[in-house]
């Protein structure tokens, strides 16, 4: 095995999730040199950094190549869902990070739900609208509350809980003039689940897993968790619903089922698997994966 010292490690990304990966990074006695792009001001004081266009995979790969980079860690989905990971791989670099393929149970809502569906994963009701301009005349006959999701990436703004039908009209007519996602994006409806979120993080290998934290979100703008979602306003971290029952059972029903179904898929889950959930007065259930570091 490769022993993991004297490493050259490059972190991508510029928000808080990569300042807090580099902080941790530069303790290490194993470093020898930490590169963040596209950085920002506070990452530039404890790593590297210099012109590289971070959106384009050879560059990246030009730039590990250069620097003689050990260790590749993309700290935003966006990365991943774009195959950095694949790329910088089949050329002899590692990355700590899910392949394209697997980068899905974030980057599509709807492959997700299907991954529910083969796992038999419990999570809320659901079903699909072409895309907004059909979900805009179909919402009219369903009984609100509802939530209304974008299959595709979003930067955290691309679900509503609405519950009226003017509040999801509203929604709708945005993503329609192109101001939240994409508009050519399929449509989920989900029934509304009432409870207490909480997310739970696990390190895959593709086989096994490994609980490593917890956390509370709050996604909303406005003050006492009101207004429409954002990237993300603030957090705490462990969720009071962190306990090892709960850690064991969100393995067993969660995890371990989606290991399995992505293995079934040929598209074995390497990295961080960051779930979502839902406590309800009933169960928990399954709102969505990201499969990065977050909170």
């Amino acid at each position: 095995m490769e022993k993991l010292e004297n490493m050259n490690v490059l972190v991508l990304g510029s928000g808080g999730r990569e300042h807090s990966i580099c902080y941790n990074l530069v303790k290490s006695k194993k470093l020898s040199n930490l590169w963040c792009m596209p950085g920002n001001a506070g990452i530039n004081k404890i790593a590297k950094f210099s012109k590289l266009n971070t959106n384009d995979n050879q560059s990246i790969l030009d730039f590990c190549k250069k620097k003689k980079i050990n260790l590749v860690i993309p700290g935003s989905e966006e990365f991943l869902a774009k195959g950095v990971s694949d790329y910088l791989r089949l050329n002899g670099i590692k990355v700590f990070g899910p392949s394209k393929k697997s980068a899905l149970l974030e980057s599509s809502k709807i492959f997700t739900k299907l991954i529910c569906k083969l796992g038999k994963i419990n999570t809320a009701k659901w079903e699909v609208i072409e895309n907004s301009k059909i979900a805009l005349k179909k919402i009219i006959s369903f009984k609100f509350p509802i939530v209304i999701k974008l299959d595709k990436l979003a930067a955290g703004k691309g679900v509503l809980v609405a519950k009226s039908y003017e509040e999801a009209k509203q929604f709708l007519i945005r993503v329609e003039q192109g101001k939240i996602g994409n508009k050519s994006s399929k449509i989920i409806i989900e029934k509304k689940l009432v409870g207490k979120e909480a997310s739970f993080f696990f390190v895959v290998d593709g086989n096994t897993s490994k609980f490593i934290g917890s956390a509370q979100d709050y996604k909303r703008v406005g003050d006492n968790n009101t207004g429409l979602n954002t990237g993300g306003m603030g957090c705490i971290s462990p969720s009071p619903f962190e306990n090892k029952k709960n850690i064991k059972l969100i393995n067993k029903n969660f995890i371990k089922p989606t290991i399995k179904a992505m293995n079934f898929l040929g598209y074995p889950f390497k990295g961080i698997l960051y779930a979502g959930l839902m406590f309800t007065k009933s169960d928990i259930f399954l709102i969505e994966y990201n499969i990065r570091l977050g909170d």
